[in-house]
């Protein structure tokens, strides 16, 4: 109970809080509006791939991946995310990721 308020009383929560059911639709959904405001799409078949000419984004919780033969427009995507409120950081060449090694071949 809340002081103040008697019985009968239900408060309405205006701002998803991290670890309830519905806060990994709500980021989503956060994410993907962020990045059709700046010209992705998301692909038909998984909703957490998406392209903008040739460039890919993938999504996997909290873990995301650009990947394009132009770093250019990476910068430019990653820069104008930042803008919205982003916070990502490069950590460069990837090694793995979920559980998948990557190795590049010359």
């Amino acid at each position: 109970m809340i002081d103040g308020l008697g019985d009968g009383f239900v408060l309405k929560l205006m701002k998803n809080i991290y670890g309830q059911k519905q806060a990994g639709r709500v980021w989503h959904e956060h994410l993907k509006a962020a990045l059709e405001d700046i010209g992705f799409t998301a692909l038909k078949i998984n909703e957490f791939v998406f392209y903008k000419g040739t460039i890919m984004f993938l999504c996997y919780v909290n873990d995301s991946i650009f990947s394009g033969p132009s770093s250019e427009e990476i910068d430019d995507a990653i820069e104008q995310l930042r803008k919205r409120g982003f916070k990502m950081e490069d950590k460069g060449t990837m090694q793995d990721y979920i559980g998948i090694n990557i190795e590049y071949l010359p």
